[in-house]
């Protein structure tokens, strides 16, 4: 399958991280140049955001990582973390020049990014994705998919759509929020409860949806940004030795994911994310859930009356095999 263009992937993401995508695409057309396979700083820096050896690109990551989806999400998650996100037009320029770019020359990088914002065309949401949304829907008609209404058309019809990395998460996402709208559970072929996997027995929630994935969409639906997973844009290697952010628990929808999340926001935000999970603790095999402005932790399983310092700025989620 061939790569969406830099551009659309660019779109796709600003609006999972809350970031202008006019302001990232007028950045990376100075970077970059909106393209896959920009190389600069004489062969050590790649991508549309020219990440650079011993800079910005991951430590174990390449040229063809940066040049990815993967590696355009990953450099738009610490344009969201270094101040970019919510803002708009220059200060959203500024804020990825000067916070996440860092350019031996910003202010001369600022003026020639924000020279090209306002050509740069912005897609629609509602018209980014080409959905059978007609009279009949076509072939996916509700007595062709076996009697559903409309919305459960569109949303089966989203998930299928779903599998590949370029795509697959803002479709997933939006076909989980169809259905959770008429309070169903995600449509998946396996069965429920626990399954099987290559790395033994994998607990999974309605549907067949592992319970690391499910406790990322619903981080994505409380407009929180999700990472530290290899389902949600891979892992850095600045965790401890043996940490549940590095064991692959399986695939799902063709891509892997981990034991473990880390889940960031405003602070009511995450503070609202923390409580959301506990509450939901058993039907998702909660294992750790660490974020030290609550004052109380679980760990293994348990409700501990003390934090382990280190999670101020972020929920940290682990789950059961």
């Amino acid at each position: 399958m061939a790569r969406r263009p830099v551009p659309k992937v660019i779109e796709q993401y600003a609006r999972l991280l809350g970031l202008d995508a006019r302001a990232v695409k007028a950045v990376s057309s100075v970077e970059g140049g909106l393209r896959w396979g920009a190389v600069g700083d004489q062969g050590t820096s790649f991508g549309p955001f020219q990440l650079h050896e011993g800079g910005a690109l991951p430590r174990g990551k390449n040229a063809a990582w940066a040049n990815s989806p993967a590696g355009v999400r990953y450099a738009m998650q610490r344009m969201a973390a270094s101040g970019a996100r919510g803002k708009h037009g220059r200060a959203a320029v500024e804020a990825i020049v000067r916070g996440f770019e860092r350019p031996a020359a910003p202010g001369a990088e600022v003026s020639k990014a924000w020279g090209r914002y306002g050509s740069l065309p912005i897609e629609r949401p509602g018209n980014s994705i080409d959905i059978p949304v007609g009279a009949t829907f076509g072939s996916l008609s509700p007595a062709a998919s076996g009697g559903g209404s409309k919305r459960e058309v569109i949303a089966n019809w989203l998930l299928s759509k779903a599998g590949s990395e370029d795509d697959g998460p803002s479709l997933s996402q939006l076909a989980f929020s169809l259905q959770a709208a008429r309070q169903e559970p995600p449509t998946d072929p396996r069965p429920r409860g626990v399954s099987a996997t290559g790395n033994g027995m994998q607990f999974s929630g309605p549907g067949g949806v592992p319970d690391p994935i499910r406790a990322g969409l619903l981080a994505e639906r409380m407009g929180l940004h999700v990472g530290e997973n290899p389902y949600f844009g891979g892992v850095d290697p600045v965790h401890v030795s043996g940490s549940d952010h590095y064991k692959v628990l399986g695939k799902y929808q063709g891509r892997k994911y981990g034991g473990a999340i880390d889940v960031s926001g405003s602070a009511s935000d995450m503070a609202k994310y923390f409580h959301a999970i506990e509450k939901r603790r058993g039907t998702l095999h909660l294992k750790d859930e660490f974020y030290d402005p609550a004052g109380y932790s679980y760990d293994e399983g348990k409700r501990w009356a003390r934090t382990i310092g280190g999670h101020s700025n972020h929920v940290h989620v682990s789950f059961f095999r």
